[in-house]
Parts: C-alpha cells; sequence; structure tokens
C-alpha cells in the first residue's frame, strides 16, 4: 500500500521551501483555498500527493542548502531561478502541466451541463408539440368539416373561439389559429405536423 504525504507534511515541506500558500498552491495548479484545506487534512488525495512530491523532486534541489550561510549572490541568483521556474510552471512549460487542467475539466464540465440543459429544454418543447398536435388535429378537422359543409360562418366562428380559448404561450396552436384566420390551412403545412425539434 503506497503511503501518502499527509497535510502536516505537505505545510512543513512548504515551510523548508520558503513558499508562500499562494505560491505552493499555483506550483500544485490547485487554488489557494483548496491547499489551506489540504494542509490541515490527515492524508492527500493521490494526485495532490503526487504533484507535491514532484514539486519537491523539482524544486529541492535548489533549495537544499537551506540552513547553510548564503551569500547575497547566491541568494540573489536562488530567487532568480525560483521566479524563473514559477513563471514556467505558471506557462505550463513543466512536468506538472499536465495536472494543471482544472480550468479545461470545469469548462469541459460547464459546456456539458450546457449542452444537457439544452437537451432537456428541447425535448421539453417537443413534449409540448405532442400535447399541442393533439388539439391543433381536433381544430383542423373542425374547420376541414365546417369549410366541406361549405359554412363560412362556423368556420368564423371556430377559429374566433379557438382564438379566445387559446393562450399565447400555446405557441404552435396559437401560430396555426392565426394563419387559420386569413385563409385554410392546408393538410400538409408544418403547422399541423409539427416536426420534431432536432438537437
Amino acid at each position: 500500500m503506497i503511503e501518502l504525504m499527509t497535510g502536516s507534511d505537505l505545510a512543513h515541506a512548504r515551510a523548508e521551501l520558503k513558499l508562500t500558500q499562494r505560491e505552493m498552491a499555483d506550483h500544485l495548479g490547485i487554488s489557494w483555498a483548496s491547499l489551506k484545506r489540504y494542509e490541515k487534512a490527515p492524508e492527500l488525495g493521490l494526485l495532490v500527493a503526487l504533484a507535491a512530491e514532484c514539486l519537491l523532486r523539482r524544486v529541492a534541489p535548489s533549495n537544499a542548502r537551506v540552513n547553510a550561510r548564503v551569500t547575497p549572490e547566491e541568494r540573489a541568483e536562488r530567487k532568480y531561478r525560483q521566479q524563473r521556474r514559477l513563471a514556467e510552471l505558471r506557462a505550463g512549460d513543466s512536468l506538472l502541466a499536465p495536472l494543471r487542467p482544472v480550468n479545461e475539466v470545469a469548462a469541459r464540465t460547464v459546456a456539458l451541463r450546457a449542452a444537457r440543459q439544452r437537451l432537456v429544454a428541447i425535448e421539453n418543447r417537443n413534449h409540448a408539440r405532442i400535447d399541442q398536435r393533439v388539439r391543433i388535429a381536433r381544430i383542423h378537422g373542425n374547420l376541414k368539416a365546417a369549410l366541406a359543409r361549405g359554412d363560412s360562418q362556423a368556420y368564423n366562428d371556430i377559429v374566433a373561439s379557438e382564438e379566445n380559448a387559446t393562450k399565447e404561450h400555446l405557441t404552435f396552436v396559437w401560430n396555426y389559429i392565426t394563419a387559420a384566420g386569413t385563409a385554410p390551412v392546408p393538410d400538409d403545412s408544418p403547422l399541423i405536423s409539427l416536426p420534431d425539434e432536432t438537437p
């Protein structure tokens, strides 16, 4: 069984590297709040532990002599190397780059959620079409019967009564009644068949 780092190990390693929590979080590709939580956790997750181990192996050699006397020139060189390394890590030019696509994963999750919501909305609209198809078929049958009898008054009465009874949120029925009010709607009209919406 693999023994993972604990939160206190992570905090101790960060202190040895003389990194702030924000810098360490940037190195690991996680948020500052997550690092605070991990440092208090009894055990780290596998990915965070691996990223921390990798970071310690890559950054620690430059900080190996933390307790030794350091000249100002060495201190400036070390600081320059750390800043350059931090810039490389932020740019993604490191072995930690595969662990950084948190934003890509989040963006993909948001995109999938939006696609799922669009599919649900289309499914709901198609379900509404089924209900409205039945009503349109009934109205269309009544209007055809009135036309077959040659009773234009009955035709106009049906259109007027359905217009009064139909609420505007029943879009398809409303469109059909509006079209039928100006002229008889042919049987093959998409206003009657209401083809399903496809994604």
